[in-house]
């Protein structure tokens, strides 16, 4: 986790971006990543309390593991999660649909590098959308289940 919060922040920071927010879970150990920040020189801003939605609108992206409620909300509201899935990995990439998925720093800074076009509404239809039709993340998931 350390190297790979290193590396993402460097990105976001090569190219440009100010302030970049730290979100942890409460009860997550705020000044262990405190310490990586700072000696990293990060710059990060760190915080548990809050509320999701509050913090997906101050950002203007957010970068985070794939597993998180938080990727649905924020592409529910209009803001961009870009979802990092290190290698090695079980994930079977097939169930995230449309979803953009990173592997690494490097991804991340082509994706923010070359804004490829990404489909806001086919990723919340794919996660969000009722009913089971072929493909759909809800479908795979009964499929895994039954």
């Amino acid at each position: 986790m350390p190297a790979g919060l290193v590396a993402v922040s460097r990105v976001l920071r090569a190219l440009g971006h100010r302030e970049i927010r730290l979100k942890l879970h409460p009860g997550y150990g705020r000044a262990y990543y405190q310490a990586v920040s700072d000696q990293f020189g990060l710059g990060l801003e760190i915080v548990e309390a809050g509320l999701v939605p509050d913090h997906l609108a101050w950002a203007d992206l957010v970068v985070g593991p794939v597993e998180s409620g938080a990727m649905v909300e924020a592409w529910a509201i209009g803001r961009p999660y870009l979802p990092l899935i290190p290698r090695p990995h079980a994930i079977d990439l097939g169930v995230l649909g449309p979803l953009p998925v990173l592997h690494d720093a490097e991804d991340l800074r082509r994706m923010l590098v070359e804004r490829p076009p990404l489909d806001r509404a086919a990723i919340v239809e794919h996660f969000c959308a009722g009913g089971l039709e072929p493909g759909r993340a809800s479908t795979r998931f009964w499929e895994r289940v039954a």
